[in-house]
């Protein structure tokens, strides 16, 4: 197997779970609930454009007085349904990391196997050519003598 199609195979098997991860990922960072709190934004935590979450602690700290319950309830919510996200990425039959360590296993063993199999073949090329080289070694040594006897 060529080096740029296992790469290609690499890349496809990284792009399906890292797709995956970030789809987990940004329904995490956009959650809403039906509580009293739509969505961590309501609490002070923001996605902003770079990816990453900022939180302003004087926002949850405002909402905490004005609510404490339902802080709670939200982030037990928000708790639970990021517990089953990540639960679905590392399912053992279904999940995009049980599959793309499985998709990588799979292409390991498929190298290994064309690795053995390129080295048998060396090996017995190498066979052939030591048996040639005896041969003609053989060969030479017979036209010696009979030159020597001329």
């Amino acid at each position: 197997m060529p080096a740029s199609v296992v790469a290609r195979a690499v890349v496809a098997v990284t792009e399906d779970a890292v797709a995956e991860l970030s789809r987990a990922l940004s329904g995490l960072a956009t959650y809403s609930s039906g509580g009293a709190f739509a969505g961590l934004r309501d609490l002070g935590v923001e996605l902003q454009k770079d990816g990453t979450l900022a939180q302003n602690q004087f926002q949850l700290i405002a909402a905490d007085l004005r609510n404490s319950a339902g802080v709670t309830s939200f982030f037990e919510d928000f708790a639970d349904t990021a517990g089953k996200a990540l639960d679905a990425l590392e399912d053992s039959e279904t999940g995009a990391l049980q599959t793309a360590a499985a998709d990588f296993q799979a292409q390991i063993q498929s190298l290994t196997d064309k690795i053995a199999d390129k080295q048998s073949q060396i090996d017995e090329l190498e066979e052939r050519l030591t048996q040639q080289m005896s041969a003609a070694d053989a060969l030479l040594a017979t036209m010696e003598q009979q030159y020597s006897y001329m």
